[in-house]
């Protein structure tokens, strides 16, 4: 079940979005608890910075290819090749998975999962300050290069209330840079503001 997207089976008790409501807040708690426990001497407002960049969709998503399960999770075929999508759906799929390890084997196992999977990432996320603000990233260069200002705008909600998906875009004088899909309109933002970042689109702007 916290393989299978609903695209391959509309069914809730067949599909991982339950599980990864569960999962959510499960990461959440244990991934405040390592750095409270962790780091005595930093502040709330470097840890909240912390927390929030390691549970975003980019972060996830690079923590659960890690793992090499990709070619385990189940799809329908509308999403296979939806690549946008398949950074939510990765990022979905390590909270299921961590909610079916809380769910079978409780908090203890929950724990060494988050700790193997993203420890190494918390710490240098930490110690180097390295909270990646893709928006304030992208209008830098944009103003650098173009004296110009960027502009986002939400084209698509979905889901139910508990696991809306946001997409946004990124423009600039009506061109549109970057595409990105979040939870949140501000995880979109960013996704749209790092997909601008990695590609080509304004270099000949």
């Amino acid at each position: 079940m916290a393989l299978t997207h609903r695209s391959f089976s509309n069914l809730n008790n067949e599909n991982y979005e339950r599980l990864e409501f569960l999962g959510d807040s499960v990461l959440s708690f244990l991934i405040s608890e390592y750095l409270y426990k962790a780091y005595l001497n930093e502040d709330e407002g470097v840890l909240s910075k912390t927390r929030a960049y390691i549970v975003s969709e980019s972060s996830l998503c690079e923590s659960i290819k890690e793992l090499n399960i990709s070619q385990f999770i189940r799809l329908g075929k509308s999403e296979q090749l939806n690549e946008c999508v398949q950074v939510s759906i990765l990022a979905d799929i390590y909270e299921s998975i961590l909610a079916a390890i809380f769910l079978d084997s409780g908090m203890q196992e929950s724990r060494n999962f988050v700790v193997k999977t993203l420890k190494d990432k918390l710490d240098e996320t930490i110690c180097n300050k390295n909270f990646s603000d893709n928006k304030t990233k992208l209008q830098e260069v944009i103003f650098a290069k173009f004296s110009k200002e960027v502009e986002y705008k939400i084209i698509n909600e979905s889901g139910p209330d508990h696991n809306k998906q946001f997409t946004a875009v990124v423009e600039c004088d009506h061109k549109i840079l970057g595409q990105g899909v979040g939870r949140s309109k501000k995880e979109a933002e960013q996704m749209a503001a790092s997909e601008a970042l990695s590609s080509t689109n304004f270099a000949n702007f």
